[in-house]
């Protein structure tokens, strides 16, 4: 039966195959169609792959959050041990400080405190990782509820498993280095914004916007970038239910300036300059020089990132772009495409909040693909809200077989790549 099955003419094999990779897809969007059972899977599925294809081969990297964490409980900004980080550090004056924003290492101090700072990366990252999981699933649900998407269960659950298993989130959650945890805690945090726009009303939406919106500044900034869809939610809702907007957005505003004076004052207090984030005082040498002969931001570097974000891969070289294209690794993008016909606003709104917030994401200068490809979920959320418009013109085999084809290779990828 296997036999005549795969012998047979392609028209007749994709008959013969299309109904089982259907039955596949709909057990899948079914285990993976609640926030908390998906989170569940996401988090068994990324420490597995953590464990089995990253420690099991290498020397787990150690955790900078917990070390920099140890050093904000006691009374610093420089770390206390550097000799016994083997990642990237900032060097200046005689002492060691981390690259990553300073939120994530302020809410470790507690735990820090109690189990000091030999904290695992990869249990981390996992964690982390099945958070974001259950945060997007919760997102999609609220935007449902208040009528910007249309979706139905199984595509519901194949969104949430497209963005689980085969996006870039898979290796970020499974990776376990201290960069990808700043992109993943700054994901988390863009969220939770989307979520308390769409759920809550009045001052207190824009009070825990503006709260995400300096989270995810003081985590990184350009995360936040992807919080003014959120912004515009609430303006337009509450100007239709005939209460003033403007106060609310005003509050945001105060506290996302208030993120980005704080950090001022880190970069200040460490570098002399608000503005000096230290890339160019790297223990890296080659890091080092790079940054110091260019800037972090520039129009040059365009090229080569588009190239990467669309049409990068680890198994293919397209120019110097080996990284996790959108268009190759993850094709659903395309019927974000699909989207655009749509005359609504909110998916005018959603457009828009992607082209800002790629631009710090395309014109970042990189020695690697690595920090160019992870860049994507600065604009992920926003990007599957489009996706999840769009998605709804593609019948469900097609949509399938796009989840299905996007989460293998990614799967692929992570066990092979450790």
């Amino acid at each position: 039966m296997l036999r005549q099955t795969l012998t047979a003419p392609p028209r007749i094999l994709f008959r013969k195959v299309t109904p089982i990779l259907a039955a596949i897809a709909r057990l899948l969007a079914f285990l993976w169609g609640n926030p908390w059972r998906a989170a569940i899977l996401a988090l068994t599925v990324y420490t597995f792959i953590g464990v089995g294809a990253f420690t099991m081969t290498t020397t787990e990297a150690p955790l900078i959050y917990a070390h920099l964490a140890d050093a904000f409980a006691h009374g610093s900004l420089a770390l206390r041990s550097p000799e016994t980080l083997t990642a990237n550090l900032l060097s200046y004056e005689g002492n060691a400080y981390a690259a990553q924003g300073p939120l994530p290492a302020l809410l470790l101090v507690p735990l820090v405190l109690l189990t000091g700072p030999n904290g695992s990366a990869v249990l981390f990252g996992a964690l982390l990782g099945a958070l974001n999981v259950s945060l997007t699933g919760m997102v999609l649900q609220a935007a449902r509820d208040a009528g910007v998407l249309r979706l139905n269960r199984w595509r519901y659950g194949l969104l949430i498993l497209f963005f689980a298993l085969g996006t870039v989130q898979l290796m970020a959650a499974s990776y376990g280095k201290s960069i990808i945890l700043e992109i993943l805690v700054a994901y988390g945090t863009v969220a939770a914004g989307y979520l308390a726009a769409l759920r809550l009303q009045g001052w207190r939406a824009f009070l825990a916007l503006g709260l995400a919106a300096a989270a995810a500044i003081l985590t990184r900034w350009p995360a936040a970038i992807a919080l003014l869809w959120p912004l515009g939610w609430l303006w337009i809702n509450e100007r239709r239910l005939g209460r003033r907007a403007g106060l609310g957005t005003l509050l945001v505003l105060i506290l996302t300036l208030t993120a980005f004076g704080g950090i001022g004052w880190y970069n200040w207090a460490r570098f002399g300059s608000p503005l000096e984030f230290g890339l160019k005082y790297s223990t890296d040498a080659n890091i080092a020089a790079y940054y110091q002969q260019h800037a972090i931001y520039a129009l040059s570097a365009l090229p080569q990132n588009l190239l990467t974000q669309l049409l990068g891969h680890p198994l293919l070289s397209i120019g110097q772009s080996k990284g996790f294209g959108l268009l190759l690794m993850s094709p659903l993008i395309a019927a974000a495409l699909f989207a655009l016909k749509e005359r609504d606003l909110h998916v005018r709104l959603l457009v828009a909040t992607i082209t800002l917030a790629a631009i710090p994401l395309l014109l970042r200068n990189s020695l690697g693909s690595e920090v160019a490809w992870l860049s994507t979920f600065d604009l992920l959320l926003p990007l599957l809200m489009v996706i999840a418009i769009g998605q709804r013109r593609l019948n469900m085999g097609v949509l399938s077989s796009l989840v299905l084809f996007s989460m293998v290779q990614h799967l692929v990828l992570a066990f092979t790549s450790g």
